[in-house]
């Protein structure tokens, strides 16, 4: 299967990709999600649908969850498979809400990313004084006569915030920089389904103190539900954190961050039979490519081998989604029982 690729739409043909029906959310930015080690297509729907849950929790503030759709993708003639079409990760009324342009009751916003791998490769950067953190920018772009003043207050901002979070003497409030509810629904909804390679977006509504870092969206769950360097039977056994390292690590050490998790996981639970919802909807999604996953893998026939990031090949589609709906079985009353017993004192 090819790789991820950006489709940008010419300037005058701004679209809908995802529903022509409808006006809102047209863009030149569009994202198509392979997934060339996830052999039941299923992961990066899972994922969104996963972490949209939260959205349903009475009291919750709504955050942004990319919209996607299955696709099949013909290039020139040639079939190149089956992909998850989505929002690109940028700035927006209907993606991430910040301000695009400075107003008179708040600044510039921005959309950043933890990007330890690709960071070199960005022509404009920074590192974080205390943990040397790489971060780079979606937004604002680098271009702009003023990038330089608004990296150096963003920056700023994240210096303040790792020295209010790792100081102990800091007379500063960690708290007061990020929106803690956003953080915990984010490492709960990668938590889910067990996410081993995810990518770290964040945006700031405004480049002042009148708002905070807000983590999202989620993006990416192609090694999640059980693969990646694991060569074990399947299914893998479910009971191992992810996404616990960045500032989670510290973050998990402090009573208000677990007491958030706790809180948006009971919430979560109370609400709906979460093994059961996700079940229902892999089965829903798995239905709607019934015809393109068959196409998918005589593209690609790689059902029967084990490809680089682990897992022993099933041999087929079928096989592929029982494995897949066990994992997510056994992963939630694992996880149930590993976040009733978080504890600051414990982490």
């Amino acid at each position: 299967m090819c790789k991820q690729s950006q489709l940008k739409l010419p300037k005058t043909k701004e679209a809908n990709l995802l529903d022509t029906d409808s006006s809102e959310n047209k863009d030149r930015n569009w994202v198509l999600l392979a997934g060339y080690c996830d052999k039941t297509l299923l992961r990066n729907k899972i994922g969104f649908f996963t972490a949209s849950l939260f959205n349903g929790i009475e009291g919750n503030e709504n955050l942004y969850i990319p919209h996607s759709e299955f696709v099949d993708v013909v290039l020139n003639g040639e079939y190149l498979g089956n992909y998850c079409l989505t929002d690109s990760v940028k700035e927006g009324s209907e993606r991430l809400a910040v301000n695009e342009e400075a107003t008179d009751d708040g600044g510039i916003g921005f959309v950043a990313e933890y990007d330890p791998g690709y960071y070199a490769s960005e022509p404009k950067y920074f590192k974080s004084a205390k943990k040397q953190y790489p971060y780079t920018f979606k937004f604002p772009k680098t271009d702009d006569t003023d990038f330089d003043s608004y990296m150096e207050y963003f920056e700023e901002n994240i210096n303040k915030f790792e020295s209010a979070l790792y100081d102990s003497d800091s007379e500063d409030d960690w708290q007061k920089y990020i929106d803690v509810e956003s953080f915990a629904r984010w490492f709960l909804a990668h938590n889910i389904i067990a996410n081993l390679d995810t990518n770290y977006f964040f945006s700031k509504k405004t480049s002042d103190d009148s708002s905070k870092l807000v983590m999202g969206p989620v993006w990416d769950f192609e090694w999640s539900i059980g693969i990646g360097w694991y060569y074990k039977s399947r299914p893998r056994p479910a009971d191992y954190w992810c996404v616990n390292g960045w500032y989670f690590a510290e973050l998990l050490k402090k009573a208000e961050f677990v007491e958030e998790v706790k809180s948006q996981w009971e919430k979560l639970t109370s609400y709906l039979d979460l093994a059961g919802t996700i079940d229902g909807k892999m089965d829903e999604y798995a239905e709607s490519i019934a015809i393109s996953q068959k196409i998918n893998f005589i593209r690609w026939d790689i059902l029967g081998e084990q490809i680089s990031v682990g897992g022993i090949p099933l041999g087929s589609y079928e096989a592929e989604l029982e494995c897949d709906k066990q994992f997510i079985v056994n992963r939630i009353p694992w996880l149930d029982s590993a976040i009733n017993e978080l504890s600051a004192d414990n982490n």
